[in-house]
């Protein structure tokens, strides 16, 4: 009976009682997408670079307005694709993964019990010079979405990896470490990028059961602590994350009188949290505007 009458709680009344413990409903967030930028192999540089800003357009049903993407940082498109994939468990066992990742129905990148000594090899087509560059490698992981801060009003905490991933590629005579600039992964534990910065000496070699030479980078696990090992449902180069955003420049918000407490009303809305930045002209030129202590913050003033 008390769970029955406790259903019955509206779910305002539910709100308000979650409101006097100090957790709030998080606010609205813009759409996200992963998007594919492949370059052709007639291109005549091994690399080029989708810059910040890019936009990028979907249509709507029903004729609507579309809705537009935005890039909120750079990427580094590679000429050589991605064609291979290759998992090993760390003992004698070689398991095949570009099929699965083509069709992005999902392989255990450090076979089924992710062992420390495991490792994952990408293979990148030979036809060309692989280049020296910022290579970016967008993972999916099954069943684990990015990463979402819940406060309740407690500071945010850092994540940490239960695993270590040493990068390395084939350089004609041994396994050269890289340099992991990023991994939002966290270990390919949830969805994100991997950014690693490739040197100009890859060579190219024969990893079975692929039967062709290749250029190669490999993913060792080197310490294993996985509650459960990680799946991944595909993995891309080329790839970047774009905001449903529109950057708008130079917007002209009015004259100030000098009184207190004006109010000013963009014509665009709503304005993503912590992106607005404004500028008051005094008579001196444009200045970036700060709120002062202890007052409402530029985003609840404008």
């Amino acid at each position: 009976m008390l769970a029955f009458r406790m259903n019955q709680v509206p779910s305002l009344v539910q709100l308000k009682l979650l409101q006097l413990l100090g957790m709030e409903l998080r606010p609205a967030e813009p759409a996200q997408v992963q998007i594919t930028f492949p370059m052709r192999r007639t291109h005549p540089t091994a690399t080029t670079i989708v810059p910040l800003g890019t936009q990028v357009i979907a249509e709507t049903e029903g004729g609507g307005p579309p809705l537009v993407f935005e890039a909120d940082r750079a990427l580094t498109v590679i000429r050589p694709p991605l064609v291979a994939v290759v998992a090993h468990d760390g003992g004698s066992s070689w398991a095949p993964a570009t099929e699965a990742n083509t069709q992005a129905s999902g392989f255990a990148p450090f076979g089924p019990s992710a062992p420390a000594g495991a490792s994952l090899l990408l293979g990148f087509d030979a036809t060309a010079p692989f280049p020296a560059t910022e290579l970016t490698l967008h993972a999916w992981v099954a069943g684990a979405g990015r990463s979402a801060a819940v406060t309740c009003g407690l500071p945010a905490t850092a994540s940490y990896p239960s695993a270590t991933v040493h990068w390395s590629a084939w350089t004609g005579a041994e396994w050269s470490a890289l340099t992991l600039l990023a991994d939002e992964t966290l270990a390919f534990t949830r969805t994100g990028s991997v950014v690693l910065r490739t040197p100009a000496t890859l060579a190219t070699t024969v990893v079975p059961p692929e039967p062709a030479a290749l250029y190669w980078l490999r993913a060792d696990l080197v310490t294993s602590s996985y509650e459960r090992p990680p799946v991944l449902q595909a993995i891309r180069t080329n790839t970047m994350t774009l905001t449903q955003m529109e950057t708008v420049r130079d917007e002209v918000l009015g004259g100030s009188t000098g009184r207190p407490d004006q109010v000013f009303r963009l014509s665009n809305v709503p304005v993503l949290a912590g992106s607005l930045q404004l500028e008051v002209d005094q008579g001196s030129g444009p200045e970036v505007w700060q709120p002062e202590i202890g007052r409402a913050s530029c985003r609840e003033r404008v």
